[in-house]
């Protein structure tokens, strides 16, 4: 009840000009730390711009997500323990997105059977 209350209350954070600018000097930062870390290894200079773009593209839409998610009253959870690691026979897999379940109805009471939203994607190490 307190997370809906909270989200009733709380105004939408990409509402104002300030804040959708506050965001996305915070997002233009993240990628030049990201950048200057991992773009050394890029194959192609020609494709460091739209790289670039598009991990801003990324992060906006994550934080989009975000503020959605926190104003909804359903509860959902990022799950990376499904199979981490898992061995079949000589073959080893990796979560490397987590899968999105709906834990808490839009009454904010527990789910008795859990709804998976978005299944984890798995990759062979």
């Amino acid at each position: 009840m307190w997370k809906a209350l909270t989200g009733h209350f709380q105004p939408d954070p990409l509402a104002t000009p300030e804040n959708l600018a506050a965001r996305d000097r915070v997002i233009l930062h993240m990628v030049e730390i990201f950048s200057d870390a991992f773009f050394l290894w890029i194959r192609h200079r020609r494709d460091e711009k739209t790289a670039r773009q598009h991990l801003v593209e990324l992060l906006k839409n994550s934080a989009d997500f975000a503020a959605l998610i926190f104003k909804q009253p359903s509860s959902f959870e990022f799950r990376w323990d499904q199979a981490t690691s898992a061995r079949s026979g000589e073959e080893r897999t990796l979560i490397v997105v987590p899968a999105l379940v709906k834990v808490a109805d839009e009454q904010g009471r527990r789910l008795e059977k859990q709804q998976i939203i978005m299944q984890p994607v798995v990759a062979r190490i």
